[in-house]
């Protein structure tokens, strides 16, 4: 919003400073009313409602029909807002979200071709080479199991397909990588998947010299996300992990690690524009 309406910056600025809040949700609000009154258009798209809290989903959901009803009350179309979402009975139930004509049901096989093309997009990165790998030589029916395997697993969930790339990726030898998809070995449940990405990670820093100190520092910086309200930037988990409680300073000069957060985190993060972290999908918090 506030990069297609600049002249806003000033408000904006204001409200952070008279507030000193990073997160304060009336602010939020108070801002976002602003934007809907200055633009004359306006698509705002929320995903994954339902993977917040049930009293935060409420109050966003009913927040920002409200703004739909008063920019309608303005000039029809002004505003319009699209909620992707598993269902949320409770929101149902209260009529809170749109329904009839204005919710849109899809159906597991809605999204199988999409998958397949994805699947597809990430073939090359088996054969692609990096800093401290190098790829696999996959034939092309080697390819096309591997294709198959992971579209048949998926069951039409992007995060299946996703994560299931990932944990393939990981395999230390070409014969393993084919092991797997002979057996079928690839993990059916998301959190087997999280599981097995997880013991990847601690293998690979079990090895090093100082493997438990290692090991112990990913389960800490993880801690951390999971608990973490927002997002995180790498220097803010590194200022944590370099305070010295017992004279209550930043030392980065002695604590700072000094390798990046895929070392410790692997797959389990996903590194996002503007240097923020997070888990990859709230799912893995559990």
């Amino acid at each position: 919003m506030v990069e297609v309406s600049e002249y806003l910056l000033p408000r904006c600025k204001e409200n952070i400073d008279s507030s000193g809040i990073l997160t304060d949700v009336a602010t939020a609000e108070t801002l976002i009313k602003v934007f809907f009154e200055y633009n004359t258009r306006q698509y705002i798209v929320i995903d994954g409602i339902d993977e917040c809290e049930m009293i935060e989903a409420r109050r966003a959901a009913s927040f920002f029909m409200e703004q739909v009803t008063n920019c309608d009350n303005i000039k029809q179309g002004r505003l319009r807002v699209l909620f992707m979402s598993q269902q949320i009975p409770e929101l149902a139930k209260a009529e809170i979200m749109p329904e009839g004509d204005a919710c849109v049901k899809l159906k597991a096989t809605d999204n199988a071709e999409d998958i397949k093309n994805y699947v597809r997009k990430r073939i090359p990165d088996f054969s692609e080479g990096h800093a401290t790998n190098s790829g696999f030589n996959l034939s092309e029916s080697d390819k096309q199991q591997i294709e198959s395997n992971i579209c048949q697993g998926s069951e039409d969930m992007f995060l299946y397909a996703h994560l299931a790339i990932e944990y393939l990726l990981q395999q230390p030898t070409k014969e393993k990588l084919i092991e797997k998809l002979k057996e079928k070995m690839a993990p059916k449940e998301l959190s087997q998947i999280y599981e097995k990405l997880l013991g990847i990670v601690k293998t690979e820093l079990l090895k090093l010299a100082e493997g438990e100190a290692h090991w112990e520092m990913a389960t800490q910086l993880l801690g951390w996300l999971v608990c973490a309200k927002r997002p995180l930037k790498w220097h803010e988990m590194q200022s944590i992990l370099s305070y010295d409680p017992k004279q209550q300073k930043v030392d980065f000069d002695n604590k700072m690690l000094r390798q990046d957060s895929h070392r410790y985190l692997g797959s389990l993060v996903h590194v996002l524009d503007g240097g923020h972290i997070r888990i990859v999908h709230s799912t893995a918090r559990k």
